[in-house]
């Protein structure tokens, strides 16, 4: 999705989320849960942040984003939804998102992630 809605302005051959990454990217997430990180900086932290995430959740679908394009042509802000479940015991995951990404040499640069952290708690339990 990210590709598709990104185009031009990041790698197109990059073969995953990560691959999309610049090597010292930044995930922020505003509205983290207590004891969960506010901030996730370079590919081996972000690797290690996101990779559990597969064995929790399985994603099923998403929405075409709504995009929007600033006066920066560095920074782009995304929202959409994704629907999904929990691996361990079945409960639905259903989130929307808001993302203002920046871009910078083809790669993303910075994530500040906006979400719902209260819909995870279902996940795991």
């Amino acid at each position: 999705m990210l590709k598709r809605v990104l185009g031009e302005h990041v790698d197109q051959n990059a073969k995953d989320f990560l691959d999309l990454m610049a090597e010292d990217a930044v995930m922020e997430f505003p509205f983290a849960r207590p004891g969960r990180p506010k901030k996730v900086s370079g590919h081996a932290d972000l690797t290690a942040y996101l990779e559990p995430l597969a064995d929790i959740l399985v994603i099923e679908s998403f929405t075409d984003p709504v995009v929007h394009w600033t006066l920066n042509p560095k920074i782009v802000i995304l929202e959409f939804s994704i629907t999904g479940h929990s691996r361990s015991n079945g409960q639905p995951y259903n989130q929307s998102y808001v993302e203002i990404i920046t871009l910078e040499g083809g790669k993303i640069k910075n994530i500040r992630d906006y979400w719902n952290p209260l819909l995870t708690q279902s996940l795991s339990a």
